[in-house]
């Protein structure tokens, strides 16, 4: 079964659109949005493009495509569906489970794309080609310090069009991995020379967004790649880059930091637990969180948090530690698939595959202190069906 050419537009248009979707999260009506410099009529415009590809594309995925990782999904979502149903606000819940669902179904677009060898040309030339652009963007306005709310909000951290240096810095972080993955192993010479122009900027702007979370889940990812990749005085620059990011974070970590920032994650973790320990089944429904925790804010917390500020707790407190488990097998079954997979495929496809799993690794560190909404929502689903049709990809 192969794509149609409106199948692969759509995943084209998708993967142009990353750096805008954190953006999609200002219609909802969500106490703080974060700082958004995309103009609502375009928020609303790309909502209506999202809508209408989910609309048009789908029936035609679900008929003719079918993939690795198909029953986790339809588990996942199915339990996620009735947390959203049972859950404090069903409404706003089933538009975070449209999101969801456009990404899966880029996910099953994205695995037979490349399993036809045409993963490039309409999946990762659009994406580092917009990943640069934000990167950019995001770096000159940090320079500029324009607008004045980053200033103000940000403490002068990059943020560009992703709402709060956390989710820029998730981004750039899969960006950059990818990115290196592409100059080093991509066959399209535009793929290659966009993935030097990624790689570079993306470092630049998780150094530029101040998020030591991402920085830690960088130096984590550099091992990772290292340890797999390098042999002899290759190992030697691992361990040096590892001492340069922990200095840095030592040095400069804090310095564009609220020192009252310190606490939110405390605070947040509590009230994600007693979350859990309230509604342990199915949880409270997808982005309920922020509407629940002035009741469960502990004495000396946040007066507003979006989210549990990790992944696995965040799932936990919109789909019940039912929602968890599916979540963690969809998550198992992939590495399971991820690793029969490097064993027999050729060097290309599995450079390309580590250096996704790579931005996996570093993204999921940043993860256990903080829920990137653009990586877990955008990113993590289409990646992984990119990761598993290079394994497969059909010769040439």
């Amino acid at each position: 079964m192969t794509t149609t050419p409106f199948q692969r537009f759509g995943l084209t248009v998708f993967a142009l659109g990353f750096p805008l979707f954190p953006s999609l999260i200002t219609l909802e009506a969500l106490t703080p949005a974060g700082l958004n410099i995309i103009p609502r009529p375009a928020v609303v415009a790309l909502a209506i493009v999202y809508g209408a590809l989910l609309v048009t594309v789908a029936p035609g995925v679900l008929r003719r495509l079918r993939g690795p990782l198909d029953k986790p999904f339809v588990l996942l979502f199915a339990c996620w569906a009735l947390s959203a149903l049972l859950g404090f606000d069903p409404l706003g819940s089933l538009f975070m489970l449209l999101l969801l669902a456009s990404t899966a179904l880029a996910h099953v677009v994205a695995y037979h794309v490349y399993r036809e060898g045409n993963g490039e040309r309409f999946f990762l030339v659009p994406y580092l080609l917009a990943g640069c652009v934000a990167a950019a963007v995001a770096l000159v306005l940090a320079l500029l310090q324009r607008p004045a709310a980053l200033v103000s909000l940000a403490h002068g951290r990059a943020v560009g069009t992703f709402l709060h240096p956390g989710e820029l810095a998730g981004f750039a972080l899969m960006l950059a991995a990818v990115g290196f993955g592409a100059a080093r192993f991509a066959r399209l010479p535009a793929a290659r020379g966009l993935g030097w122009a990624a790689g570079l900027l993306g470092l630049a702007a998780v150094g530029a967004s101040f998020s030591r979370a991402a920085w830690i889940g960088a130096i984590v990812a550099a091992v990772f790649a290292g340890a797999i990749l390098l042999r002899g005085r290759g190992r030697l620059a691992m361990v040096a880059v590892l001492l340069a990011g922990a200095l840095a974070f030592t040095l400069l970590g804090e310095r564009h930091h609220n020192p009252d920032e310190d606490y939110t994650r405390l605070a947040a973790w509590r009230a994600g637990i007693r979350a859990v320990e309230a509604a342990p089944l199915l949880g409270t429904g997808a982005v309920t969180f922020w509407r629940i925790y002035p009741s469960l804010r502990p004495p000396d917390g946040y007066p507003q948090i979006v989210h549990a500020h990790d992944v696995l707790l965040s799932v936990a407190t919109d789909g019940g530690l039912l929602g968890l488990a599916v979540y963690v097998a969809l998550w198992w079954r992939f590495v399971a698939r991820l690793r029969g997979g490097l064993a027999a495929c050729g060097e290309r496809a599995r450079g390309m595959a580590l250096a996704i799993t790579t931005g996996l690794v570093g993204t999921w560190v940043q993860g256990t202190v903080d829920l990137v909404t653009v990586v877990f929502v955008a990113l993590w689903f289409p990646f992984m069906g990119v990761a598993l049709g290079l394994l497969e990809e059909l010769p040439r």
